[in-house]
C-alpha cells in the first residue's frame, strides 16, 4: 500500500535523504521514466543507465523498462535511480 518514502539516514559521511517511489510507468524518454503514483500524482524520475533492475529476467536492464510496468524505484534526493524493481505488468 505504500505510494512514497522519503528515508533520511545518518552515515558517516553525514545524513543522506533517500526517495522510495512507486507506480506505473506511463513514459519512458530516454533516461527518464514518468510514472503515476496510487494517489494519482506523476512523478518523472532520472534512471541511471546502469541501475540495478530485479525483476522477471526480461527486464534485466534499465533500457528494458517501458509503459504499464508497476516499478519501485529507490534514489538519493536529486540523483538517478539506482535500483528499480519491477513489480507487475499491467
Amino acid at each position: 500500500r505504500m505510494i512514497r518514502a522519503e528515508v533520511i539516514l545518518q552515515s558517516p559521511a553525514g545524513p543522506q535523504d533517500w526517495r522510495i517511489d512507486r507506480g506505473v510507468i506511463t513514459l519512458v524518454s530516454g533516461t527518464n521514466v514518468t510514472i503515476r503514483e496510487a494517489d494519482g500524482t506523476t512523478q518523472t524520475i532520472a534512471v541511471d543507465p546502469a541501475a540495478r533492475v530485479q525483476g522477471p529476467l526480461r527486464f534485466s536492464s534499465a533500457s528494458t523498462l517501458r509503459p504499464r510496468l508497476r516499478v519501485v524505484l529507490y534514489h538519493q534526493a536529486n540523483a538517478p535511480a539506482e535500483l528499480v524493481q519491477v513489480e507487475a505488468v499491467r
